[in-house]
């Protein structure tokens, strides 16, 4: 596969020590994601594992859930803040003529709402 944002970074702070956020990532205008992509988070341990997602490709929006100091909060720590580093990967058999599936350009920006 190959990972068209590169990698993904932010920190969400202010929270309950071991509480969860919903992290919603909205895709430029004119961008889609497909149903094949995997969402990958860098772990505790500093592994890249595959993270739990939803999209929504009619409205561009990737959507999860990270918990405080467990998987997708790479400080491993219940501290009231998330360290969140990953990557959307796109798998290697979509191609420009893929009529099943929307490609997803390169983009600079993905935003994050909390």
């Amino acid at each position: 596969g190959f990972i068209p944002f590169g990698i993904i970074n932010f920190t969400v702070t202010r929270l309950d020590e071991a509480a969860e956020t919903t992290v919603t990532m909205l895709l430029p205008e004119g961008y889609t994601a497909i149903k094949a992509s995997q969402y990958i988070a860098l772990s505790q341990d500093s592994t890249w594992v595959a993270f739990p997602f939803k999209l929504d490709p009619n409205n561009n929006i990737i959507t999860f859930t990270i918990r405080d100091g467990e998987l997708g909060d790479s400080d491993g720590e219940g501290n009231g803040v998330i360290e969140h580093q990953a990557a959307l990967i796109i798998p290697d058999t979509v191609s420009w003529e893929d009529s099943e599936s929307c490609f997803i350009s390169l983009i600079n920006q993905v935003t994050v709402i909390k």
